[in-house]
């Protein structure tokens, strides 16, 4: 089994971008590298969503996986970085 390297693991918001068009869209970091709650990244614009949750996503060797961390900024955050880490 692969390990997951420092790095790989991205944090993302599940948002309604259009009228029953929902995408996994990357979530918005400030100055000081926390995440902006509700911010994502649409098109190369800053939106916006709150509605949606946060996920991460990571590979293991060529396997995609995604997991859901909840709809708070501060604990999806969280996640990734224990993700990250181990």
């Amino acid at each position: 089994m692969s390990e997951v390297k420092a790095g790989s693991c991205n944090l993302t918001k599940y948002v309604k971008v259009e009228v029953g068009t929902w995408r996994h869209c990357p979530v918005v970091k400030g100055n000081t590298g926390r995440v902006k709650p509700d911010h994502v990244l649409v098109g190369g614009k800053i939106e916006v969503h709150r509605e949606g949750y946060y996920s991460i996503d990571w590979y293991e060797g060529r396997k995609r996986h995604r997991a859901s961390v909840g709809k708070n900024a501060a604990y999806a955050q969280q996640a990734q970085e224990q993700k990250t880490c181990s």
